[in-house]
């Protein structure tokens, strides 16, 4: 007959196993249960029946989601004000919906701070390529004003394709190798981290994240490699976790993770591959019962609302440890002085260290192994190493866990959450509305009192009276009051007023609650780090826009630290995603599919990652701007097409890069080429307006100096035809001279032949007529005598003057 189990038995006292124990040992299922049953007297065990680590710690994340949702218990407040069991009043015990709206605004800005995973090639070979290039465009740098004066002194054209695209300053040499220049591996890793994130519904997975951080202070993925499903990434419920004690706010140094989860009997035979038998799965069953009815989460789990039968849901915590490995080789030397490398158990040593033969090689190195529990239980099934452990390059000893948490908010192993911190003001602001409730009930509407009997006093004088319903009809349809100030007998009436009007209205105090409310509202606020204006109320009317800008500022930042716990989360996971691209190429499977969402091109630039000694890849988050910085940006974008200090390509440019800080150094570069190319094309129109002033006047020179030639040519022409006239003149006037000296020659020529003739004929005839001669001599004398009494002129043949006519003469003739 089996011994009746007690609570006892549900939990093992021996602690933690030795972690320097053999390899041979680890591996085997007894470490593993040790291990797990440390880990569940760590976090499981009640002393006294008292508290426990575990379900405290669930029970306390599930009060702070129903306060995140609005949806938190009411009977604090109820036993508060007295609202427990029967009471005489009606309240509304709702929570307020204030807490969810500053959740849900927190969680929607982180969200819609978009990021973008980089990789950066950090290895020898790529940095050589990035030198290289980089070195090619510093030389293009220097060598542009060469190229540049080839052309214009040579006319040849050496410039490169597209050489507007080049940068021209070493400040645009930096910034094109951040923006344009990207190596294949680069590229293929950023397209195969997107692909995977896609098919993991990562945007879903992180919003959890940011919304477990900022209602419970912690978040926490998970990622492995799946043979059939490829790279997998999970949302991991931080209630359902465990964990070793952390020291730091990324749990670096945590040295196991867990996870809880109730599964049904079939589903645990299914998961374990059918390791238990029937009398295993009822003795199981049996434990359960006790375990539930220990922690007493069974079906009347008032935590959370877990829909299951005792005995056949169990509880089963999936455990993660961190241990070593020695990795052992027996180093045995040859005759030919080589040696060969022979694997070892991790136990194996040197016998004898005099023995010369052979040596001992060891290797420690990190591992993790893997395992499940069924909790109140010692079934322990799917023990093992883990598989694809993830190692940074270089670090053969390192080895990074499945699990990614954060807590940004962490002291002495508790985290503090934005929802914890304000949870005080929420139960005194749920207070105060109830109690205004109370208040509103108490209220009463305006009433009249009326006097009986100041109304039967009331006489019309004539005898008669009013009754006092006829009082009453007056006063309803006019307001008007009749009564008597003394009584028929003349006495003091004391009831002269026999009606008046009651002002109840609200109880005094409303508007001091209301006070305290919003007080309490600002410490929610002042807590949250959320202010006024911020949260999509109304700001008040005389806030500038300026300041306006400044509040919603202000809120990021307080709030950054949930922002920051999100981007160091996503950034881990990209280097733990990188390092497992390598495995995916093991399964032919997972190939194709990277090959059909990548591309064949990049998937064989892929396939690089798996030879570590030649890339390694370092991932950043890439923060994309949020509304102010894009607003700033577009300010500058406009201030400087304004001023025509860049084009609207340029504007375009810089709007499709998503880094702020490079968008705006690519401004500043944009702008100072812009000033260069506007200062260069100013010298070139003051040039072009020099070389037109100076060809203008060059040519109103030329114009005058041709009016100068003119006018000279066509005064030679007037003098040449002025000398040609003359020289025409004083050709004729010489032929006219020659005619008549030639004359006058031949003239003389005849009187000197005349006279020679004549002095012959007188020397012939001297004698002969020396008779006639006296005769004739007497006759001249008797002549002579006639002219001198008549005054006759005497005759000569000869000319008296050189030339014949005109004012030539002919020594002007003669050559100068």
């Amino acid at each position: 007959m089996k011994d009746k189990k007690t609570y006892k038995d549900l939990f093992s006292k021996a602690g933690y196993p030795n972690v320097l124990a053999p390899d041979e040992i680890k591996e085997k299922e007894e470490y593993g249960l040790q291990f797990a049953k440390a880990i569940e007297q760590e976090w499981f065990f009640r002393p006294e029946r008292g508290s426990c680590t575990y379900y405290d710690k669930r029970s306390k994340y599930h009060s702070l989601r129903l306060y995140a949702r609005g949806e938190q218990e009411t009977s604090l407040y109820k036993k508060l004000l007295g609202g427990e069991g029967s009471t005489y009043s009606n309240y509304d015990w709702r929570p307020l919906q204030v807490l969810p709206k500053f959740v849900k605004l927190i969680v929607n800005q982180m969200t819609e701070r978009l990021f973008d995973i980089k990789a950066e090639a950090v290895d020898e070979f790529s940095t050589d390529l990035k030198n290289k290039y980089k070195s090619s465009l510093e030389d293009y740098v220097y060598a542009k004003p060469i190229m540049e004066a080839a052309k214009a002194t040579l006319g040849v054209d050496i410039m490169p394709d597209n050489a507007e695209e080049y940068p021209e300053t070493q400040e645009e040499v930096d910034l094109f190798m951040k923006l344009k220049y990207k190596p294949a591996i680069e590229i293929a890793t950023e397209e195969a981290l997107k692909f995977t994130l896609e098919m993991n519904d990562y945007d879903e997975t992180q919003s959890r994240v940011i919304e477990d951080i900022t209602t419970l202070g912690l978040g926490a993925i998970k990622h492995t490699t799946d043979p059939s499903k490829g790279i997998v990434v999970d949302w991991v419920d931080p209630a359902r976790m465990v964990y070793s004690t952390p020291q730091h706010r990324n749990f670096k140094n945590v040295n196991y993770f867990g996870e809880v989860d109730r599964i049904s009997i079939n589903e645990l035979k299914r998961i374990s591959n059918g390791k238990f038998d029937d009398e295993e799965l009822k003795d199981i069953s049996e434990s359960t019962t006790m375990w539930s009815q220990y922690h007493q989460t069974g079906v009347d789990d008032q935590y959370e609302r877990e829909d299951d039968l005792s005995g056949t849901m169990v509880d089963v915590m999936y455990f993660t440890f961190k241990s070593t490995k020695t990795l052992s080789y027996k180093k045995k030397y040859n005759k030919n002085k080589g040696f060969k490398m022979i694997k070892k158990e991790s136990t194996f040593d040197k016998k004898d260290s005099s023995y010369t033969g052979y040596d001992v090689s060891k290797k420690v190195i990190d591992v993790w192994y893997e395992g499940a529990i069924v909790l109140g239980t010692n079934k322990i099934f799917n023990y093992k190493m883990c598989e694809n452990m993830i190692r940074p390059k270089g670090y053969l000893n390192i080895t990074y866990p499945n699990y990614i948490m954060y807590a940004p908010d962490l002291y002495q192993n508790k985290a503090l959450s934005t929802v914890e911190k304000v949870v005080p003001y929420i139960d005194q602001m749920q207070i105060i509305h109830i109690k205004l409730q109370q208040m509103i009930a108490k209220a009463r509407p305006n009433g009249i009192y009326i006097d009986v009997t100041g109304l039967n006093e009331v006489t019309l004088g004539d005898g008669s009276s009013l009754d006092p319903m006829e009082l009453i009809n007056i006063y309803d349809q006019t307001g008007n009051v009749l009564g008597a100030s003394s009584t028929i007998e003349g006495d003091y009436n004391y009831g002269q007023q026999p009606i008046k009007e009651l002002n109840n209205g609200i109880v005094q105090g409303v508007d001091r609650l209301i006070m305290a409310y919003n007080h309490y509202l600002g410490l929610l606020r002042d807590a949250i780090g959320i202010p006024q204006g911020a949260d999509a109320s109304n700001p008040h009317p005389d806030t500038l826009v300026g300041v306006q800008q400044m509040v919603a500022l202000n809120s990021n930042t307080a709030t950054r630290h949930i922002l920051d716990a999100g981007l160091n989360i996503s950034e881990r996971l990209g280097k733990g995603l990188s390092l497992r691209l390598k495995d995916i190429f093991t399964y032919s499977d997972l190939r194709k599919v990277y090959i059909n969402a990548i591309g064949t091109a990049n998937v064989e630039i892929l396939k690089a990652i798996q030879n570590l000694h030649l890339h390694d890849l370092g991932i950043n988050i890439e923060l994309k701007p949020d509304a102010q910085e894009k607003q700033f940006l577009e300010g500058n974008i406009a201030q400087a097409l304004g001023k025509e200090l860049i084009t609207l390509d340029d504007a375009i440019d810089i709007r499709n890069i998503g880094n702020t800080k490079l968008a705006n150094e690519l401004l500043k570069t944009r702008r100072i080429r812009r000033e260069k190319e506007k200062r260069n094309h100013e010298k070139e129109m003051m040039a072009a307006q020099s070389q037109s002033a100076q060809a203008a006047a060059q040519a109103g020179a030329q114009a005058k100096q041709q009016e100068l030639q003119m006018k000279s040519e066509a005064d030679v022409m007037v003098i040449r035809a002025k000398s040609e006239a003359k020289m025409m003149e004083l050709e004729k006037e010489a032929a006219v001279k020659s005619g008549l000296m030639d004359q006058e020659f031949q003239y003389n020529m005849q009187l000197r032949g005349i006279d020679a003739q004549a002095m012959a004929t007188r020397e012939s005839q001297k004698e002969d007529r020396k008779d006639q001669r006296i005769d004739k001599q007497s006759t001249n004398q008797s002549k002579l005598k006639e002219q001198a009494a008549f005054g006759k002129r005497a005759q000569n043949f000869e000319s008296s003057e050189d030339n014949i006519s005109g004012s030539i003469e002919l020594s002007e003739m003669e050559p100068s």
